[in-house]
């Protein structure tokens, strides 16, 4: 009995100890610049016992948002000092704005474009020209790698080669989404209906492109190459806008530079803007746009004015 007691006096001593260091507890919450999650580790420290082992808990945060004091109080509110993040979650992009995608042409986004053009050349280098094409863009997924494939079909209604197809595109590019944007390359080819001497029906080379944004501004390029062997040409389009809300943009619209190889000389060198308004009609997302340009070569059938106007069907959904 005596050899008890000294061991129920120190039971009780540390009982007292260990109640008086929950009353005195602080609650250390090791925080980042990041979104805090619902349930955090809690680790409860007190001085007087300072030698035992840290006592971690799991605490469900009641107050999002606030800061907590030295003292392990909860203070005011914390203010947000990042600005919202626009870009989505999805490494494909397919959860970006709709306004980003629209305006960026290897965005994941499938659409149905249908567009009117009128041309009026100058110094009597041509006909006037009216031309309809559709362009459907699809996005896909191959072995788990974001593939987009565009064909262009145009249609000659009035011109030199009127009626009829004109030039046939199509193209399937590799979709990369590093953190500063998204890039990608692949194969194109093109087919020529016109083609009198029966070569040069048939062209192919590479198509690369690059394409940053932010919350308002979207930069790139489109880089295409058709090559054979008689004629080979390359076009490049500057990708520039300015989104202004999530319905309206301004941006320099297809704007396609030419370079003819074998001339050695640019046929094509426009200068354009084009407005841009995404609707609503029952549930199904309209882009509307008018896109008017002036090629500077003179020389050049498609010089001087040309008009696009047009309106494409988006499924972002897809």
């Amino acid at each position: 009995m005596p050899a008890i007691r000294p061991l129920v006096v120190a039971l009780v001593y540390c009982a007292v100890t260990l109640f008086t260091a929950a009353d005195t507890a602080r609650a250390q919450i090791v925080t980042s610049d990041r979104e805090s999650p619902d349930v955090v580790f809690v680790e409860l420290l007190s001085p007087d016992v300072a030698e035992y082992p840290p006592i971690f808990v799991l605490a469900e945060r009641q107050d999002r948002g606030s800061l907590l004091r030295p003292g392990g109080e909860m203070g005011g509110t914390q203010e947000t000092t990042r600005t919202s993040d626009y870009r989505g979650t999805n490494g494909d992009g397919s959860n970006d704005r709709l306004i980003d995608r629209v305006v960026d042409p290897i965005a994941w986004l499938m659409q149905f474009r249908f567009r009117e053009d009128w041309n009026w050349p100058v110094n009597n280098s041509g006909p006037d020209n009216q031309q309809f094409e559709f362009r459907p863009t699809i996005p896909f997924k191959a072995w788990d790698q974001v593939n987009l494939l565009r064909v262009t079909i145009p249609y000659d209604i009035e011109g030199s080669d009127s009626p009829g197809l004109d030039k046939v595109k199509m193209f399937d590019a590799v979709i990369f989404q590093p953190d500063w944007g998204r890039w990608g390359f692949g194969p194109e080819v093109q087919f020529n209906p016109h083609s009198s001497s029966g070569q040069d029906e048939f062209q192919i080379g590479p198509v690369f492109g690059a394409v940053a944004k932010c919350d308002r501004w979207t930069v790139g390029f489109i880089c295409q190459n058709f090559l054979s062997g008689n004629n080979s040409d390359t076009q490049v389009q500057p990708i520039l806008a300015y989104k202004f809300n999530e319905q309206w943009a301004l941006a320099l619209g297809d704007m396609q530079f030419k370079y003819d190889w074998n001339k050695k000389q640019w046929t094509q060198l426009p200068l354009g803007i084009e407005l841009d308004y995404i609707s609503n009609f029952w549930g199904q997302k309209i882009n509307w746009f008018i896109n008017p340009q002036y090629n500077f070569v003179t020389t050049d059938s498609s010089s001087g004015w040309t008009v696009f106007v047009g309106l494409t069907l988006l499924v972002p959904g897809a």
